[in-house]
């Protein structure tokens, strides 16, 4: 459907973000009890939860290469763009590959 109306997509996607807005303000309420936030006061007892997700190496590793997926991408929309440019290849061919990206 992108391929043929990109118009008709952002607006899909807007309505979409829209409503999911309205969504999280009418019933996201807060799950973490009030005697924990209470008890951590000080800005170490705050912090303290980073310094715990920073020696996660396995989680660690994955905050890594994350970038290195984002890379792809890019790549990804060059070689779209000489598709089309260089060897001729209609857009419809390809227009959905843009809305993974999104």
């Amino acid at each position: 459907m992108l391929a043929q109306s990109y118009t008709i997509g952002l607006y899909g996607a807007a309505a979409g973000l829209s409503i999911y807005g309205v969504m999280l303000l009418v019933f996201a309420r807060e799950t973490i009890p009030a005697e924990v936030t209470a008890a951590a006061s000080s800005l170490r007892d705050q912090l303290q939860g980073y310094w715990q997700a920073l020696r996660d190496k396995p989680s660690s590793a994955g905050q890594r290469l994350y970038p290195g997926a984002d890379d792809h991408v890019v790549d990804l929309g060059a070689a779209i763009g000489l598709c089309q440019d260089g060897f001729g290849i209609s857009e419809q061919r390809y227009g959905w590959l843009a809305t993974t990206n999104a």
